[in-house]
């Protein structure tokens, strides 16, 4: 283990002022890609609900159609006070409870799963895993942008 480029941790104790430049480029590099790729989603997001908002005027200027989306309301409206009544009976409260506890643990587990996956994907870095079924299925990862409040200041 003395060749630095097999000893992970001496590697950065001997990174040259070049390489240390050429590191910091491709990371501005890529920050503005991420930038730049952030904006087109969200210009693109901002064009697409603007055309929806169109066609949904356009909807909502026709007589005919309008009349239909009250006579739909109307029997919507019916149709809730019949399950508001049906859902207040003590079996459908216990099912609607037991529900919601599954629910929970498939998230949990979901959660486990994917620590475990990420951890296999790791060691093994293979992107596929079959099942005991004998479906193969691949394994992907995904990141995501999540908006932070304005109190999160780094």
């Amino acid at each position: 283990m003395d060749d630095p480029k097999q000893d992970p941790q001496s590697t950065n104790d001997t990174t040259s002022p070049q390489e240390e430049m050429d590191a910091a480029s491709v990371m501005l590099e890529l920050e503005q890609r991420i930038k730049t790729f952030h904006s087109s989603v969200t210009m693109k997001r901002q064009e697409a609900r603007d055309l929806k908002a169109s066609l949904q005027d356009a909807l909502n200027n026709d007589k005919s159609y309008m009349d239909y989306e009250d006579k739909i309301k109307d029997v919507k409206m019916q149709q809730q006070k019949v399950k508001d009544q049906i859902f207040s009976l003590s079996s459908i409260i216990q099912t609607k409870e037991e529900i919601k506890e599954l629910t929970e643990e498939v998230k949990d587990l979901q959660t486990h799963l994917s620590k475990a996956l990420i951890q296999y994907y790791e060691i093994t870095k293979q992107s596929v895993i079959t099942m005991t079924d004998g479906q193969t299925y691949e394994i992907k990862q995904s990141f995501s942008l999540i908006k932070q409040s304005s109190k999160y200041k780094p």
